[in-house]
């Protein structure tokens, strides 16, 4: 399954969609890896992001890693645009 998430980074405002191809085993935990799991964290988000617009991967150090909710996670949704249910915006 293909996934498109809306990333927005906070400071700026601007939101990038992010796909992802999920392996049909996993897809039920996808919900739980955006709010709470690897995925929730500022410093792979911030990888995301960038990745959605083909940019390159930026150094990220331990520092810049944690929950500040600098970026955060709009919606959801298989690529034919079916809505999956990530809940309130995180």
């Amino acid at each position: 399954m293909i996934l498109a998430v809306k990333i927005t980074k906070v400071e700026t405002g601007e939101t990038r969609t992010y796909t992802t191809e999920v392996d049909p085993q996993y897809v039920d935990n996808q919900p739980y890896m955006w709010r709470e799991g690897n995925y929730s964290c500022d410093c792979n988000r911030e990888l995301f992001w960038h990745r959605a617009a083909g940019e390159d991967d930026p150094d990220i150090d331990e520092q810049q890693c944690g929950d500040d909710k600098r970026y955060t996670i709009e919606r959801m949704a298989e690529l034919d645009g079916k809505p999956f249910d990530l809940g309130e915006v995180v």
